[in-house]
């Protein structure tokens, strides 16, 4: 059986959230959240645990607001927008728990090579691993280049260096040799 939730945790989770965040439907902003008293807490960590051993999620805890966001572009063409989703502050607060909770069994689990959404790794890891495991194996990437003219419309006239269609993989044991071309890396 999983232990109880913790006083402790609710006040870690409370703590842990920033603010100034957008509340959810309830409208109760984290800041009120953050002044609870001793009473209060114990109050909201009564609901956390009865949520805990249920497993049911209050039903306005579920409600989201759903707020487009435009990016660049024109505001007139929906894949131009990204969406946030309000929830609120007190669900929030359980999520964090759970997922504290979580985090220790994920961690076994995922390989090693999982980088992303992981505290400490990330894409740029990835990349200087990649970069090492090729330096290792002596393989540089590079695409040969072929020069082009075009002529466009108005009459001037471009030299533009293209790439072949596919890249080609060189052996080498050359260390110098091992730059990748065209700033790769």
């Amino acid at each position: 059986m999983e232990p109880d939730i913790l006083e402790s945790e609710v006040r870690w989770a409370i703590q842990s959230l920033a603010k100034g965040k957008a509340p959810g439907q309830d409208e109760i902003p984290i800041e009120l959240f953050k002044e609870l008293k001793d009473d209060s807490i114990k109050v909201l960590t009564t609901l956390c645990q009865q949520i805990w051993k249920t497993k049911q999620w209050p039903s306005d805890w579920k409600k989201s607001i759903f707020i487009p966001i435009p990016k660049n572009g024109t505001v007139k063409d929906c894949s131009n927008y990204r969406t946030i989703a309000l929830i609120s502050h007190a669900s929030k607060i359980m999520l964090k728990i759970i997922q504290r909770r979580l985090q220790p069994f994920l961690e076994r689990e995922l390989p090693d090579t999982q980088a992303g959404f992981r505290k400490g790794r990330g894409t740029r890891d990835q990349i200087a691993n990649l970069r090492w495991i090729i330096e290792k194996q002596s393989i540089r990437l590079c695409r040969p280049y072929k020069t082009m003219e075009c002529t466009h419309k108005d009459g001037d006239t471009n030299t533009l260096n293209c790439p072949d269609k596919k890249p080609v993989f060189e052996s080498t044991s050359n260390s110098e040799n091992r730059i990748w071309k065209h700033q790769l890396v």
